[in-house]
C-alpha cells in the first residue's frame, strides 16, 4: 500500500491525517478530511506516480491536487480541504510492504503534459524555509504521567498531545492507532479494547501480539531527537517498572519529568472535555444523517425498480392480449 500527497507541519507521520493532509493511495482513492473517494484506477509495480499541487492563484485549478501515472493524468484536479488552503504544505509519503523511490527533483522521471516546478526547484517566493526546532537547553523532554487507573489519565494525555504537537506518545494504545492507520486488519475491529493501558492486541500476528513492536519502539526512542510521553498507567505507578523505564532514557540527552495527574480538574480540562463531547455528538449526527440519506436513496432506487418491473409486466400483458 502506498499513500502520497501533501501535509501540514501539524500532520501525523502516517497518512491520512483527517484535518492536516490530503493524499492519494495505490488503490486510486483520494483522502480529504474525513472523506475517501475513488478518483482513479489502481497503480503499482514499475509505475511512476506524480502528485501535482497547484497553488497558482491565476490558474483555473488553483488550490487543487492532481495525480499522474507514467506522465498521464489519471484524475481531474481535486480541491484541497479548506483547512489546508493558505498553509505551508510538505510532501508526504506513507507505505507498507513495498519498495519505492522518492524523487523531489530537479528532473522528473516521466515528462508531464505541461511544465511545473519540482519541490527541489521551487522558487523562493513559493516556499517557507523552516529551521528545525531545538530545545532551549539542548535537551529533549520525556514525560512519565503518574495517575490512578481509570481516572481519565488517557483523556489528560489526549488533551496534552493536542496542545503539544511535538511530543510523541509511547504506549500500547499508540501501537494500536499506528496499526489502524497502516490498514492492518484486526479480527474484532479497532473499537474493541479491553483497556487503553494494556490492550489485548488480538491481531493474530506474533510480533504485534507479543509486544515485540512496543519493545522495539521503546528501544529506539532514546536515540531519536524528539520529545516523548511514556504512557503506562500501571508501569509508572510500580517502582520497579518505573525504574526500568527511566533507565531506558539514561544519560543527559533528555530531561525526565514526572507529571502527577490527580486532584480536581482544571477549567481548561473541563472546557476541552466539553469540546470533545460536542465534536463526538456532531460526528454521530453527521453519520446518522449520511445513513438516512443512503437509506432514502436505497428506497428510492427500489421504488424505481418496482415501477419499472410493473410497467414491464403491464406491457407484456397488453402485448399478449393483442395477439
Amino acid at each position: 500500500l502506498l499513500r502520497v500527497g501533501f501535509a501540514s507541519s501539524d500532520s501525523s507521520v502516517i497518512l491520512p491525517d483527517v484535518a492536516e493532509s490530503v493524499c492519494f493511495d495505490s488503490e486510486g482513492n483520494l483522502y480529504t478530511g474525513k472523506e475517501r473517494k475513488k478518483v482513479a484506477q489502481k497503480f503499482g509495480h514499475s509505475q511512476v506516480v506524480a502528485v501535482v499541487l497547484n497553488l497558482d492563484a491565476a490558474s483555473a485549478n488553483a488550490n487543487t491536487i492532481s495525480m499522474f501515472v507514467n506522465g498521464l493524468r489519471v484524475c481531474e484536479p481535486q480541491p484541497l480541504p479548506p483547512s489546508l488552503v493558505g498553509k505551508p504544505l510538505y510532501p508526504a509519503v506513507a507505505y507498507r510492504n513495498i519498495s519505492l523511490q522518492v524523487n523531489l527533483g530537479p528532473c522528473v522521471l516521466r515528462p508531464l503534459p505541461f511544465k511545473c516546478h519540482t519541490v527541489n526547484c521551487a522558487k523562493p517566493s513559493d516556499f517557507v524555509a523552516k529551521k528545525p526546532s531545538l530545545p532551549e537547553n539542548g535537551k529533549h523532554e520525556v514525560i512519565f504521567p503518574v495517575g490512578v487507573p481509570d481516572e481519565a489519565t488517557f483523556d489528560w494525555l489526549d488533551q496534552f498531545l493536542s496542545a503539544n504537537k511535538n511530543h510523541v506518545e509511547l504506549s500500547d494504545r499508540s501501537v494500536l492507532d499506528w496499526a489502524a492507520k497502516s490498514g492492518i486488519q484486526r479480527p474484532k475491529g479497532y473499537s474493541w479494547r479491553t483497556t487503553n493501558d494494556k490492550p489485548d492486541m488480538g491481531f493474530g500476528l506474533p510480533l504485534l501480539d507479543d509486544s515485540s513492536v512496543s519493545e522495539m519502539m521503546a528501544a529506539a526512542a532514546p536515540v531519536m531527537e524528539r520529545n516523548f510521553v511514556v504512557m503506562a498507567v500501571k508501569g509508572n505507578l510500580v517502582a520497579e517498572d518505573r525504574k526500568a523505564a527511566l533507565e531506558n532514557f539514561a544519560g543527559t540527552r533528555f530531561t525526565k519529568v514526572a507529571k502527577v495527574i490527580m486532584g480536581g480538574s482544571s477549567a481548561e480540562y473541563k472546557a476541552w472535555i466539553q469540546e470533545q463531547m460536542l465534536a463526538n455528538n456532531r460526528l454521530k449526527a453527521e453519520a446518522d444523517a449520511r445513513r438516512k440519506t443512503q437509506e432514502l436513496a436505497r428506497k428510492k432506487l427500489e421504488e424505481e425498480r418496482r415501477k419499472k418491473a410493473e410497467a414491464a409486466k403491464k406491457s407484456a400483458r397488453s402485448q399478449g392480449k393483442e395477439k
